[in-house]
């Protein structure tokens, strides 16, 4: 039997996590999601395990779903040793390791995978990492691109698992909505303005934008869509919080690490937007409509892992600067909803590739 490990450093790495955990220990391999307190000692973000409520809701949930969650101080050469596959979440828990003798598997979540990989202080992690997970092709070309020389297992990623026998109009309920209610989840804009200078493939520096013009325009578009008939959700992550809209009852952060919060809106609305947001992940795979406001100020590798997405009418992009009474919106492909043959197909291709490299 092949022992299969994940490190766990922050609550939102669970949402990927347990669906995999327990896919694969259903189909009989040994399953160790584990947190080391030294690799979080230093980590005081509020998602980190390094807080003892987090800790607690992570026993807790891991618990519901019958997985063997460790909590210990070894390090990390120790908890991959007669280890054969160390699952993590973008290199997170490797970053000060020297090649382990496990093999090693970033799940590639986010679309800020170009900025790790370019960053100076960041970019060495993928050379302890054996295969990156990527949702799709174009990932993979662009990691080898930035000079990832290790495997790509290209397939759905594990997160969207837990929605394969889901149905939107059940989950709708379970949050009191109505099942005809019209649901709008905005994506909030960054409530700061983040500057990122890239020296791996060029000199070039830039940021995200001004988040006062961003927040705006996403108020704004919000209006609109109430007066079309849809009830808006503000969503946005708590390290982005926006304390001006705190005493609105429709701004809402991040509820619970699983089932997650913000895939669990993307899920449920009939229209998503963002501004530059991985949330557009989501919703492509979901299949549910979203619009991009495009911000031309980001690398155009960067660029491409949210433009990769756009699909006829559903997964559109829009110009911010276009009059918000002019943009035309996304609909649904009624004849496009093959999430749980996607998910089955993965679950089938995981299971061939762990056994090839292992």
């Amino acid at each position: 039997m092949k022992t299969i490990k994940f490190i766990l450093t922050r609550m939102n790495f669970l949402y990927s996590f347990i669906p995999l955990a327990k896919f694969l220990q259903n189909t009989g391999y040994d399953i160790k999601i584990i947190t080391s307190m030294k690799l979080v000692a230093n980590d005081r973000k509020p998602n980190s395990l390094s807080w003892k409520q987090n800790i607690e809701e992570a026993i807790t949930i891991c618990n519901k779903v019958n997985i063997n969650y460790v909590i210990n101080d070894l390090e990390l050469f120790e908890i991959a040793a007669n280890t054969d596959i160390l699952f993590t979440i973008e290199g997170h828990g490797i970053q000060n390791s020297e090649k382990l003798d496990s093999y090693v598997i970033a799940i590639q979540n986010f679309n800020d995978f170009t900025i790790r990989i370019i960053n100076k202080d960041s970019k060495h992690i993928y050379e302890n990492i054996d295969a990156i997970w990527a949702y799709n092709e174009n990932y993979k070309i662009l990691a080898q691109k930035l000079g990832f020389s290790g495997d790509v297992f290209v397939d759905i990623l594990p997160g969207y698992w837990h929605y394969k026998n889901k149905k939107q109009q059940a989950l709708k309920k379970k949050y009191n909505l109505g099942t005809h209610t019209k649901i709008a989840t905005c994506y909030l804009p960054r409530s700061t303005t983040v500057h990122q200078k890239e020296t791996h493939l060029r000199d070039f520096e830039w940021n995200t934008g001004n988040p006062k013009h961003d927040l705006n325009h996403a108020l704004s578009f919000a209006k609109r869509l109430t007066n079309e008939g849809y009830k808006i959700f503000l969503k946005q992550r708590s390290k982005n919080r926006n304390p001006e809209l705190k005493h609105m009852q429709n701004y809402i952060e991040d509820i619970q690490a699983f089932p997650y919060t913000s895939m669990e809106m993307a899920f449920i609305s009939d229209l998503s937007y963002g501004y530059m947001s991985a949330a557009v992940m989501d919703s492509a795979i979901f299949n549910m409509p979203y619009i991009n406001f495009e911000k031309y100020e980001y690398p155009p590798e960067t660029i491409s892992l949210y433009t990769q997405h756009y699909s006829k009418n559903t997964i559109i992009g829009a110009s911010i600067e276009i009059p918000i009474e002019k943009i035309v919106l996304p609909i649904k492909d009624k004849n496009n909803n093959r999430l749980r043959q996607n998910v089955n197909k993965a679950q089938r291709s995981l299971v061939e590739f762990i056994e090839k490299k292992c």
